[in-house]
């Protein structure tokens, strides 16, 4: 004959609603046999002095685990909060313990998650260690950082190719040393001379193709108004000025140039 009751795991558990601001915590604590489990529910705000007062809280009633979802980012904060404090936290997938559609509030979320967490319904996640996150944390943002240098370096290329400045395909690395030069000595308006003097030894012999890549001279540039409407918004002819930085901007960004002629040959608009 089966047995439909369940199996207690942790006679004190507790399930945790985590929002951005908020924490909605329900403390679940087993009866006598054959009796009613007590619930409690509190909520916490999802800041220090918040995670401070539910981690005092949940040891106050000897709870033994935490149940949560994985919700983003905001997540790691209570993580870290009860891992510290000696409390088993479980970290769930959302879509495995979701609850009946029309029964979604933060009060019953809390409530069904102290239930899975006291009767072992549901499958927690692998959690690596703190330092591993923050390495991994790390690596990532990293990964973020060269990915928008090489998109940046991209677009700066695209613009001297169409203002007829073919350096990329005579050096090997237009963003090195000699390449830096070149762009500085083209926002500054120097001489073509003047900056294929200032290069490294090593390019010498390409000098020749150095200056037929590199233009003759500045092109001229409209006048710039000062009137209020292209201060606000920039010029109504331009399609970009209002969504996307000046090429001026990324040539600057890109060359690590610090002072900038206010005349720059790369603006377009």
């Amino acid at each position: 004959m089966m047995n439909d009751d369940l199996h207690v795991v942790h006679a004190r558990a507790a399930g945790l609603d985590v929002h951005k601001l908020e924490i909605t915590a329900t403390v679940r604590l087993c009866g006598a046999p054959g009796g009613e489990p007590t619930c409690e529910t509190r909520t916490f705000s999802a800041l220090a002095s918040g995670l401070a007062a539910l981690v005092a809280w949940l040891t106050g009633h000897r709870v033994e685990a935490t149940a949560m979802e994985a919700t983003g980012v905001y997540w790691q904060a209570p993580w870290n909060a009860l891992a510290h404090a000696g409390i088993k936290p479980q970290l769930l997938n959302a879509q495995q313990v979701r609850q009946l559609r029309g029964r979604k509030t933060d009060v019953e979320d809390s409530r069904w998650l102290a239930r899975v967490c006291q009767f072992g319904l549901g499958r927690p996640g692998f959690v690596p260690p703190e330092a591993f996150r923050d390495l991994r944390n790390l690596s990532r943002h990293r990964r973020s950082l060269v990915a928008q240098r090489s998109r940046l370096r991209n677009q700066v290329q695209k613009i001297l190719d169409r203002s007829g400045v073919r350096i990329g395909g005579v050096l090997s690395d237009v963003f090195g040393s000699n390449g830096r030069r070149i762009l500085d000595g083209l926002l500054a308006q120097l001489a073509p001379a003047d900056i294929l003097a200032a290069l490294s030894g090593h390019v010498r012999a390409k000098l020749g193709q150095l200056g037929d890549a590199s233009p003759a001279r500045s092109p001229s540039l409209p006048a710039t108004s000062t009137s209020p409407s292209r201060r606000r918004g920039g010029s109504p002819s331009c399609p970009t000025s209002r969504t996307a930085p000046s090429p001026r901007s990324r040539c600057c960004a890109a060359s690590g140039s610090a002072a900038v002629s206010s005349s720059c040959p790369w603006r377009t608009c």
